[in-house]
């Protein structure tokens, strides 16, 4: 027959292992790199969580912020810098640390020049390409909060604006071209705006790339505001 002290005793540590095993469960299912959807490819970020495919694109950024940025730029009309960089900025990131400070009211400013010219004059590619790429925590987004003001003019050169992670300095695999939203026009007039989607595979850069092909105008310009990591479903502003 077991005594009652035993009987106590043990009832205590079965409670306790069950607790235990419970509170494992939780952080397990929290995130981390095999997380999916619920962990956002890393846990963290600050805001909701989403399936993958989600369009974030209208939703509010509740979490600003990255690390060190570095920026590219090629093409056409980057070849065009030398001879009308003295004039006018016809492609460049200025001030391209304020896309990870986490400041959501400062930015970098993208100019880029359109290249219809190339054809004729041969300089340089045809397309222009302007990149910024950010190191990040993994997050349940993989987003900047960009902004793309002016008329369909711009629309039509910063035709492809596509945003991508990368994992020790090469590309996951996963991206967006978030051009189609400018092609649309609702992005040019609606202000502000989340250009990024929900992440599947870990990684640890976010990279941002500007480029187009019809050259009318060599003063477009974008603002990237900064790296958003969480956001919720409600409308931005």
């Amino acid at each position: 027959m077991v005594s009652l002290p035993r009987l106590f005793l043990f009832s205590s540590l079965l409670m306790l292992g069950l607790a235990a095993c419970d509170g494992d469960s939780g952080r397990f299912n929290g995130g981390g790199a095999d997380g999916g959807a619920d962990g956002g490819a890393g846990g963290g970020g600050g805001g909701d969580s989403f399936e993958p495919g989600t369009d974030i694109s209208g939703f509010s950024c509740t979490d600003f912020g990255g690390g060190a940025v570095t920026t590219e730029t090629s093409g056409g009309g980057c070849e065009l810098e030398a001879l009308l960089g003295l004039i006018t900025p016809v492609c460049a990131i200025n001030d391209p640390e304020n896309a990870t400070d986490g400041d959501p009211d400062s930015f970098a400013t993208v100019v880029i020049a359109g290249t219809g010219l190339d054809p004729v004059t041969g300089v340089g590619g045809f397309a222009t390409n302007v990149s910024l790429t950010a190191d990040v925590t993994p997050a349940s987004i993989a987003a900047f909060e960009i902004e793309v003001p002016g008329f369909f003019l711009e629309a039509s050169i910063l035709e492809s604006i596509i945003v991508e992670t990368l994992l020790g300095g090469a590309e996951t695999g996963e991206s967006v071209d978030v051009g189609a939203l400018l092609d649309a026009g609702g992005a040019v007039f609606g202000g502000r705006f989340l250009a990024g989607f929900v992440p599947t595979l870990p990684y640890d850069q976010l990279r941002i790339r500007f480029g187009g092909t019809l050259g009318a105008d060599f003063d477009d310009h974008a603002f990237i505001f900064d790296v958003c990591n969480g956001a919720t479903a409600s409308p931005a502003g």
